[in-house]
């Protein structure tokens, strides 16, 4: 409730997945982000869709949002696929 004299802002809400064309030969990256831990992403899909290669990157972070250490080469895949 509004009191009278205050306002409120719209309700905002960030996004759980994105999917995007990266060039006209129709490859897609599919990215899903985790809303229990501050959003940060939990997995990447290059040339994802009905047959294609579907490759999958999985990160995984711990409760501060520091990335597993274990997941470096999955980290640099996931800068180049974005």
């Amino acid at each position: 409730m509004v009191e009278a004299g205050f306002w409120s802002l719209p309700a905002f809400y960030l996004q759980t997945s994105q999917k995007s064309k990266i060039d006209a030969s129709a490859t897609v990256v599919t990215a899903a982000y985790n809303a229990a831990n501050k959003y940060l992403p939990q997995t990447v899909v290059a040339d994802s869709d009905t047959g294609k290669l579907n490759l999958t990157t999985t990160f995984s972070f711990d409760g501060v949002g520091q990335r597993d250490p274990g997941q470096w080469s999955a980290h640099r895949c996931y800068r180049l696929c974005l």
